[in-house]
């Protein structure tokens, strides 16, 4: 066999071979070989049942398709044809027909029924299939037709064009497992061409089915003479210029969604969207619900949409420096300033921008100095807990009052660091507690 192949994949298939059956390397192993690019997933299929190979191996575990196989820490997939079931008809059941090929490695020769490799080399995405079939089957395929045909320069055969905006099947993909549909979604928006997917979505239709209607609504949204775009316009080159994290890439996608609630534009003509970060944080709560995103991720990315609008001002003390590194979230400073350089960048050049994008940098070096100096900027660096607290009050549990202490608390350290002092902090507890009690 080929030196090439990971050794992982070379037991395998000798593992097989031996006991009697046959085992090829399939799917997007062969087309990214094809296309000369290391593959990054490994799946196999076998004429064994899922059984055998169970007991051909350990650390294996079986389904009704065939198994999943752990080996040193990495999984693989090893599909089992079916009862009376041949490998043209298993590739045949492949989303797209550059992924229905397959490989034999002991004999190396390549399977190719439906034409794959004349798909790969074309760059044409089409199913070895009806279209209409392939998504019907499984809705989510259309998700990802996009993102192939764009991480993947390809074009879509025409009828696979067609089914793409068929209405029935938006509909079937609306009502799909919700995380399935966010997982595919979320692969979109770290890819190196989540910009041009996106647009391909909405184009296609399928925004409303991914709860993308508020930003559908951007669309020819007027910004006003500092833009250089449209609200959709901009927010496709803010999603290009940012990183390819997924935190940064969905702030990008909803950081102005707020602009379409707050629209106004004056007899003058003059356009204001006052208020739009904090409308548009709002929309990207609700929006990161419905897709049942991790909690962590949901306060991450709504707060980097409530705060993207920076109003720095050279005249701004180091205690206001301080309190907006709090608000912001210290760990997330970093991805607000790339992000809010992006949001600059993409309005297109102009005195305005320049000058804005120099405040940017002026404020980047006053919040890496405040950091250096490692003041307290969440509760659990201040210098006294809950328990202290309660010890000083010579309470025996905790409540309300103990919260409102301690935001009171940090709120004067943030001011002043220095009152970040064990024995200081007490003494201000006896003297705040007749004032928040009657709060």
């Amino acid at each position: 066999m080929h030196s090439w192949l990971p050794g992982n994949v070379v037991r395998i298939v000798q593992t097989l071979a031996e006991a009697g059956y046959q085992c090829w390397i399939y799917g997007g192993a062969v087309r990214d070989l094809l296309r000369k690019v290391p593959p990054s997933d490994w799946n196999l299929v076998t004429d064994a049942e899922a059984g055998a190979i169970e007991a051909l191996f350990d650390r294996a575990v079986a389904d009704d398709h065939g198994v999943t196989l752990t080996i040193y820490e990495s999984d693989y997939r090893i599909e089992s044809l079916g009862p009376g079931q041949d490998l043209d008809d298993f590739l045949g059941r492949s989303d797209f027909t550059l992924n229905a090929v397959a490989y034999d490695p002991r004999q190396d020769v390549l399977v190719d029924p439906h034409g794959g490799v004349a798909a790969v080399q074309m760059r044409v995405l089409s199913c070895p299939d009806d279209p209409l079939e392939v998504f019907d089957a499984d809705p989510i395929r259309m998700l990802r037709a996009i993102r192939f045909a764009v991480e993947m320069n390809l074009m879509f055969e025409p009828t696979v064009a067609a089914a793409l905006s068929d209405e029935g099947l938006i509909n079937k993909l609306q009502v799909c497992r919700r995380r399935r549909v966010r997982d595919e979604f979320f692969r979109i928006m770290v890819g190196a061409h989540a910009s041009e997917a996106v647009a391909g979505l909405v184009d296609a239709g399928m925004g409303p089915a991914l709860g993308l209607g508020p930003i559908m609504a951007l669309t020819d949204l007027p910004q006003g003479p500092k833009h250089i775009y449209d609200a959709w316009g901009h927010t496709l080159d803010v999603i290009r210029r940012v990183p390819g994290r997924l935190d940064i890439r969905l702030a990008a996608l909803w950081h102005d969604a707020g602009k379409v609630p707050t629209h106004k534009q004056d007899e003058d003509g003059t356009i204001t969207h006052y208020g739009h970060e904090e409308a548009g944080a709002d929309l990207t709560k609700q929006w990161m619900d419905y897709m049942q995103a991790p909690g962590l991720l949901t306060e991450t990315v709504t707060s980097l949409v409530a705060n993207h609008l920076i109003q720095y001002e050279p005249g701004w003390s180091s205690s206001t420096i301080r309190r907006w590194i709090r608000r912001v979230g210290k760990d997330r400073v970093s991805t607000l300033f790339e992000l809010a350089r992006a949001d600059l960048d993409a309005h297109g050049p102009s005195v305005w921008a320049t000058t804005h994008k120099a405040h940017l940098d002026e404020l980047a070096r006053r919040v890496e100095g405040v950091k250096a100096e490692a003041p307290p900027l969440d509760e659990t660096e201040l210098a006294i807990d809950g328990s202290v607290i309660m010890e000083v009050l010579g309470l025996t549990k905790g409540g309300p009052l103990i919260g409102k202490i301690k935001k009171t608390l940090m709120e004067m350290v943030v001011n002043d660091p220095k009152l970040n002092d064990p024995e200081v902090l007490k003494e201000i507890v006896i003297r705040l507690v007749p004032e928040l009690r009657e709060t």
